[in-house]
């Protein structure tokens, strides 16, 4: 009987031993295509990829690249609203100083600049 449940016992441990095994190198699969993946987004490894490959990487690093710029925009517009802010701070504290008339001329000649550049909203896009 004793024998019997060694027997019982060692195959359990091994049938949970080829189960791990099994799942670890599914997990070293997952990984390689991973990789492959992050190659290929990088533009190297290429070389096995059909036409039909090429071209869906391609859309997804339009829409990658599409959102990058998306998120750029919004950045800038956010750091470009808190200097035009930090502008009109610093004009108030220069007129209130009657000793900073050179630096009241050019934060008038720089805030007028701002306000004509900000009517006319252009944006430079690069093609690639």
């Amino acid at each position: 009987m004793k024998r019997a449940l060694d027997n019982n016992s060692k195959g359990q441990a091994k049938s949970r031993n080829e189960c791990g095994n099994e799942e670890l190198i599914n997990l070293h699969r997952e990984i390689e295509g991973l990789q492959r993946l992050i190659s290929q987004v990088k533009g190297d490894w290429l070389d096995g990829l059909g036409l039909k490959e090429l071209q869906q990487l391609e859309q997804k690093l339009e829409t990658g690249l599409t959102r990058v710029r998306s998120e750029k925009e919004i950045k800038l517009r956010e750091e470009n609203k808190n200097l035009r802010r930090q502008i009109k701070e610093l004009c108030g504290k220069a007129l209130q100083d009657p000793e900073s008339s050179e630096c009241i001329s050019n934060l008038e000649a720089l805030q007028a600049y701002l306000e004509e550049s900000s009517e006319s909203d252009t944006s430079l896009q690069l093609g690639l």
